[in-house]
């Protein structure tokens, strides 16, 4: 019958949880983020029969978040609410599984409860539960490593320690800062070879089984990385401290982490919109007593290796944090301590109910414990009324989970469908939000960055312009569209704004760009028109430059279109890009404005140069300048101007 009750109440603290994580997920949080649709794309890939083991793409992403997503869409279709429910779910599995774990480790189904509650009650668990990223996946997966585990070298069952090295090995195909936990893993076994010898010997054929299980796990996703080193580094290699500092330096970085991580416990939390509530620490001040007690009493039985155990596993994934670079604390990349952090709040809470029953007559130990209830609870209510009331309400939150696109792609797939051509301007190249919300706007024209402005020739039922907010055009590009389009109404956001501008291309001006003449042309492939260039310009400052070029036919290759600084000598200072019109968008007569920059090296002389127009395929090898069809050399001269000392 005891045994009946706590299994209700693990159940009801689950619904509690499943609560919080699934009421109103198709509207909170709004929007869908670009690493949200990144990892949605990623699923659709499985989805259509794909297998892969790594997504080399965006940097590098490890597969499993992305293998349950897939399960998921496949039970309730294809959209952002599947994203997130996938996220949901795993949260959702966390909670009864850090109870087990706290169970097995502690003996104390009280301690193991309250860890589950907080776990369902914290508004940081909560947050990353109702959003799309695979830093959710990593805490179920350690809790199962470390239940297994625990269960092995407790017991001397190697087939359990077999299971939890498997689980280790599976954490390894989550998320980048699941890496450090076979480290952690192994700092734990370490400890124990050092204060529970006699133990660990009599378990070392179990453990070097749990070794090989998780060697074996991550066999297929080593052998891509031997084979694909730059994928294991290239994510790595733009966080780690020691690949950007050296030194003292370093140092001075990793002791401010640790100190920024240690403080977003209990002071200052993480400061991005989309994990956290920016600077709400983990705990509130009362819970943070329990946290604070907790590891007094692991300390405190530091010989006893279930109590050591928690200590160690915060201080393990906390590393994923510490040793990078970035704003901190990171609670993404540390997300995997939640079990461990949770597993010690609820021990101190219990020691510190303990004590107070032990000093209180009966009718005070009962306030006790009620008055530990209603902790509990107050987590939950504080949680609900952060994140619902206040959160997810928040201009900031609106933005920063680009709501914006997912207007911008309902609206351009009912331009798409009406038989107009969409032009879409965004911050990104084929936003992922854009493309997973609205797979057709693949078939839209795309510019990006702000600094350029394209006429396509299409037979269309006219040319659609919809801008994203937070894409403002540069002032040059700003004057051409007021001249060549007509706005009609925003998109607004909730707040009153404009989340997309739309405007639509002027009837007269496709024929008025089609009788542009030609001032010079690349092969046949594209025309020059032209250009505005100053005379004059200060040295301390980028060069900008407006360009007007047309495209002859459709390139199936990339190309390189490039502005050159050079001085009377023929010495290249410096060279600017023009990239805001993809090659593999061109159409025959499509027009396009863009505005280069050309960055100035620091102490360029003053003095006279030359702007050169060099046109090229993407890896090398320029092709000719044409002038009235005759060759003129590799290069076309744009014109002189004189940068000015400061």
């Amino acid at each position: 019958m005891l045994r009946l009750r706590w299994r209700l109440l693990v159940i009801l603290t689950t619904a509690l949880g499943a609560a919080l994580r699934l009421v109103g997920l198709n509207r909170f949080p709004p929007g869908l983020h670009f690493d949200e649709a990144v990892y949605g794309l990623m699923a659709l890939e499985i989805f259509h029969g794909k297998l892969p083991v790594f997504f080399s793409a965006y940097t590098g992403r490890e597969p499993l978040y992305m293998y349950v997503m897939a399960g998921v869409f496949r039970l309730v279709g294809i959209g952002a609410v599947g994203i997130r429910l996938t996220s949901a779910l795993i949260g959702l599995a966390t909670v009864p599984l850090v109870y087990l774990v706290l169970r097995e480790l502690t003996r104390n189904r009280r301690v193991a409860l309250m860890a589950a509650t907080i776990t369902a009650f914290s508004y940081w668990h909560l947050t990353v539960s109702r959003n799309g990223y695979p830093n959710i996946l990593i805490p179920p997966l350690e809790c199962l490593a470390v239940l297994f585990l625990w269960r092995g070298y407790r017991d001397g069952r190697k087939g359990w320690l077999m299971l939890g090295g498997a689980f280790i090995g599976l954490v390894l195909y989550t998320y980048l800062a699941a890496r450090l936990f076979p480290v952690t893993v192994a700092l734990f076994f370490i400890y124990c070879l050092l204060v529970d010898r006699k133990r660990f010997f009599s378990r070392f054929g179990g453990l070097a089984l749990a070794a090989l299980a998780a060697v074996l796990v991550f066999a297929p996703l080593g052998a891509h990385f031997i084979r694909n080193p730059h994928d294991f580094w290239e994510r790595a290699d733009q966080v780690l401290a020691f690949r950007h500092t050296g030194g003292a330096t370093m140092l001075q970085v990793y002791g401010d982490n640790i100190l920024k991580t240690l403080g977003g416990f209990f002071i200052k939390g993480d400061p991005r919109w989309h994990y956290n509530l920016p600077g709400k620490p983990i705990f509130d001040p009362l819970m943070a007593v329990g946290f604070l007690v907790g590891v007094g009493v692991a300390v405190k039985n530091w010989r006893k290796p279930e109590y050591a155990l928690l200590p160690i596993w915060t201080a393990g994934m906390c590393l994923p944090a510490i040793l990078t670079v970035d704003l901190m604390p990171q609670g993404q990349r540390s997300f995997g301590i939640t079990p461990a952090i949770f597993g010690l709040a609820a021990l101190g809470l219990e020691t510190l109910l303990v004590t107070a029953q032990r000093h209180l007559k009966p009718q005070g130990k009962r306030l006790a414990a009620l008055a530990l209830v209603a902790l509990l609870a107050f987590e939950g209510v504080s949680t609900v009324r952060t994140y619902f009331g206040h959160w997810v309400r928040l201009p900031q939150t609106v933005q920063i989970f680009n709501t914006e696109y997912v207007q911008l792609a309902e609206e351009a797939a009912t331009r798409l469908d009406a038989g107009e051509t969409v032009v879409i301007q965004s911050l990104h190249y084929k936003h992922p939000t854009v493309i997973f919300v609205a797979p057709e706007t693949l078939d839209a024209v795309w510019l990006y960055g702000g600094r350029s402005f394209v006429i396509p020739q299409r037979e269309s039922n006219g040319v659609i312009y919809l801008r994203a907010a937070d894409n403002p055009p540069a002032a040059p590009i700003a004057a051409l569209e007021a001249e060549l389009t007509e706005t009609l109404a925003p998109l607004p956001d909730a707040f009153g704004g404009t989340a997309v501008s739309v405007a639509r291309l002027k009837a007269t001006a496709q024929a008025a760009e089609r009788e542009v003449p030609a001032q010079a042309a690349f092969a046949d492939e594209i025309e020059i028109l032209d250009w505005e260039l100053p005379e004059t310009a200060p040295r301390d400052a980028p060069l900008q430059m407006l360009l007007h070029w047309r495209a002859l036919r459709p390139v199936t290759e990339g190309r390189t279109l490039k502005l050159h600084l050079v001085d009377a000598n023929g010495v290249l200072w410096s060279q600017g890009d023009a990239a805001g019109y993809l090659s593999e968008q061109w159409r025959a007569g499509d027009t396009i404005y863009e505005l280069v920059e050309i960055a100035l090296p620091p102490g360029i002389p003053a003095g006279e140069y030359e702007v050169q127009g060099v046109f090229g395929r993407e890896g090398g090898g320029q092709l000719p300048v044409l002038r009235a069809g005759v060759p003129a050399g590799s290069a076309l001269p744009m014109g002189k101007i004189t940068l000015q000392a400061e």
